[in-house]
């Protein structure tokens, strides 16, 4: 896997793929890939080839120089030197494969499918798809029938090889030819079918959690993106970022180590500088209370005296006032339950920070070139008073709870409500920010100079400030977001800038897309926050997506929600309210349960993927529940379940209504695509489900449709049609 896109600095896990082939020279066409197992003396049915007659070893030469370096050799139309692709190890009686040369191998093809005529290119790309896909569900199955009796090192080794050589040889084709068009899509990790992690991605997983990754968020990404873009997080440096336990996060559905437990005090950390003993800094609270009982939004100001020595105040903010919005999680540091203070120590680099922001040169020239701050020389402002303004939930929140020796003694019911009028304004305040500062533990240790786009934002995605809620609630609200890192704070839109600049030069050298562009385009769009309420009207009219209703801001927000944790899920409901640009304020009071069906019941449709995709519902089949309640049964009680792909919504959607006929009902015309049916399944089109509450039986027809026959068992298409509107 040598071939693939590293960081700089990289820790690399331990995968040594053996070289086994006894072949020099390896030239396959179509005919001869397809016939090469029964020319091998395996007879066609796939069990012969773990049932044969050979020793593990042989018939593990046999899937490399087979699935490796022949399917190499038929879709680069190209001999393969084996030889090339051997290095010697330390020890001498072992060889390993160095998959180095693949890269120009790619190039070489890619110039001669430029260099191609329509007929040629489509009858190349015809074959290529067919051999990849054939190789990867053959690969899929000897894992599931093979690995459960010798998951051993080397058979991890040699198949991982093989999926990410498919995976490789995937990108250029998707581009040159469309994903629209191509039945191909880039190999993920952990696909369908697997309950725990496939044996072989576990040789990546098992050296993420070694590095700090959360188990709950790499099962997420391994679902998600291909063996490139994981293996290029996977060599990321280890953490700088404080300890965190994440042993029981997967089993959670929730990150753990990166949560605190509001049920217990904690309070600001002292950084590691100071020796713990500096006094707490407070701003005068009694005027955050009469800004927020009045309706306003409090700002603290802190003023650097001739003495360095910090005063702090509070101002409301108003449309003349300019200030920067503190965007962190609490479990880095600045989080405290006890009181509205932190520690000296924590105030003075806060204030560094934002005075590195004003004295920040934005610079045009020829171009933007890095509008990175250096924290360097500020004398002049440190010599004369000075007043930033920011906002930090710490200082700006009132503390409802009152604590004696670790133990919640009562609740001030004025700060209380209080509190909740604040987090109610968390739109408008991070809307009406002039920036917000991103404040992670792990990146504000580490280095971004010199450090190219797609490896910066592969840091930011890999942060705990990445995979919260609120976080992404505050993010997708800012106009400027701008991240700290150890040697000062780069602006998201320059980096954005400079990933596409990156992109385009990859793009042109290769002249397709390989493994690094692929990974470019992934990293982008894991780290991109979409704006609240915000939908590219004319990319989405211009694919023929009726965006008058709400229905891609859902599939949106949704997707960005999923995967990312909260020290208290309740608060989830008030972040989905925003995001989707209704009231927070009246969610947060109606009760829990109730919080998710108006979230989705004050939307005037649904995507018809609602209730297909795998997620909890609001209550269990075996509840039994009053019939108003019923009709809401569908409604989950968080966000959840997988991501839903934009490509492959349902062409129909779902209504509620209320009245006479009230419950979930399907439209006359929807139907849902994306049942892929094999064998026997498209034989019998007509069956009924039934609704076992009503004694009601619905007929359902699927149409089904002979889309490729790229197996020896043709694959159909099946639409899924109600043929009249029917509640649910």
């Amino acid at each position: 896997m040598n071939h693939l896109p590293l960081p700089r600095n990289p820790a690399k896990p331990k995968i040594d793929v053996p070289f086994l082939s006894r072949l020099c020279n390896i030239h396959l066409d179509r005919d001869t890939f397809f016939k090469f197992p029964e020319r091998n003396g395996y007879g066609p049915d796939s069990s012969s080839l773990i049932n044969g007659r050979d020793s593990h070893m042989d018939m593990l030469e046999f899937y490399q120089t087979w699935l490796y370096f022949g399917l190499m050799s038929v879709v680069l139309s190209d001999p393969i030197d084996t030889v090339d692709f051997l290095h010697d190890s330390l020890d001498p009686s072992i060889r390993l494969v160095d998959s180095t040369i693949l890269d120009s191998l790619i190039d070489r093809w890619l110039v001669r499918i430029h260099q191609s005529s329509d007929g040629e290119r489509n009858s190349i790309f015809d074959c290529s798809e067919r051999c990849l896909t054939y190789a990867l569900s053959y690969c899929d199955w000897l894992e599931h029938h093979y690995f459960g009796y010798h998951n051993t090192e080397p058979w991890i080794e040699v198949v991982l090889s093989i999926k990410v050589l498919i995976n490789s040889l995937t990108s250029p084709l998707l581009t040159l030819r469309g994903s629209g068009v191509s039945a191909l899509s880039p190999v993920i990790p952990w696909s369908q079918g697997w309950e725990k992690i496939p044996p072989s991605a576990s040789p990546l997983a098992s050296h993420m959690e070694v590095n700090g990754w959360c188990p709950f968020r790499m099962r997420h990404l391994f679902i998600e993106y291909p063996y490139s873009t994981i293996y290029y997080l996977a060599c990321l440096p280890p953490m700088n970022g404080r300890e965190a336990i994440h042993d029981a996060c997967l089993t959670a559905g929730n990150c753990l180590g990166d949560s605190v437990d509001y049920n217990k005090p904690f309070e600001c950390l002292h950084t590691e500088t100071c020796n713990g003993r500096c006094p707490s800094a407070s701003p005068p609270m009694e005027k955050v209370t009469s800004i927020l009982e009045q309706g306003g939004i409090p700002l603290i100001t802190c003023v650097r005296g001739a003495q360095s020595q910090l005063g702090l105040g509070v101002v409301e903010a108003s449309r003349g006032v300019k200030y920067t919005a503190i965007t962190h999680v609490w479990a880095d540091g600045l989080g405290n339950n006890q009181t509205n203070s932190m520690p000296v120590c924590q105030l003075n680099r806060l204030v560094l920070r934002l005075e590195a922001l004003e004295a920040t040169d934005l610079s045009c020239g020829t171009g933007l070139r890095s509008m990175v701050s250096t924290i360097g020389s500020l004398s002049d402002i440190l010599n004369s008073e000075h007043r930033m303004t920011f906002w930090l939930d710490t200082m700006c929140i009132p503390v409802a709870g009152a604590w004696r020796n670790g133990q919640l003694i009562g609740v001030d019911e004025r700060y209380s409500s209080l509190k909740k009028a604040a987090i109610a304004r968390m739109t408008p305040i991070y809307a009406g920010a002039w920036r917000v500062l991103v404040l992670d533990y792990d990146l504000q240790r580490t280095l971004h100079s010199a450090t190219p786009p797609e490896e910066i934002l592969a840091r930011v995605l890999r942060s705990t400030w990445m995979w919260r809620c609120w976080t992404l609630h505050e993010a997708s609200l800012a106009q400027n977001l701008i991240i700290q890192f150890a040697d000062g704070h780069i602006w998201l839109a320059v980096l954005t800038w400079r990933l596409a600049r990156a992109f385009e030069t990859n793009y042109k050298r290769s002249r397709g897309l390989k493994d690094h562009g692929m990974f470019i385009q992934n990293i982008k769009a894991a780290t991109m926050h979409t704006p609240v309420g915000a939908v590219e009207n004319t990319f989405w009219k211009d694919h023929g997506i009726d965006i008058r209703h709400r229905d891609l801001q859902l599939v949106k927000v949704w997707n960005q929600m999923v995967g990312r944790s909260t020290s208290n899920w309740e608060d989830a409901h008030g972040i989905l309210a925003n995001l989707l640009d209704f009231n927070a304020g009246t969610i947060l009071k109606l009760p829990i349960r109730e919080r998710m069906k108006a979230l989705l019941c004050a939307q005037e449709r649904l995507p018809l993927w609602f209730l297909f995709i795998n997620i909890p519902r609001l209550v269990s089949e075996d509840e039994q529940l009053p019939s108003e309640t019923e009709l809401y049964r569908w409604v989950p009680p968080y966000v959840g379940g997988p991501k839903v792909s934009m490509w492959k919504l349902p062409r129909g959607y779902a209504t509620i209504v209320s009245g006479e006929d009230a419950g979930l009902h399907v439209g006359s015309h929807a139907h849902v695509v994306g049942f892929l049916l094999s064998g026997e399944a498209h034989r019998h089109p007509v069956f009924y489900f039934l609704d076992t509450i009503n004694h009601k039986r619905y007929w359902v027809q699927l149409h089904s449709q002979k889309y490729r026959d790229n197996t020896a068992e043709s694959n159909y298409q099946a639409f899924l049609n109600l043929g009249s509107s029917c509640a649910l």
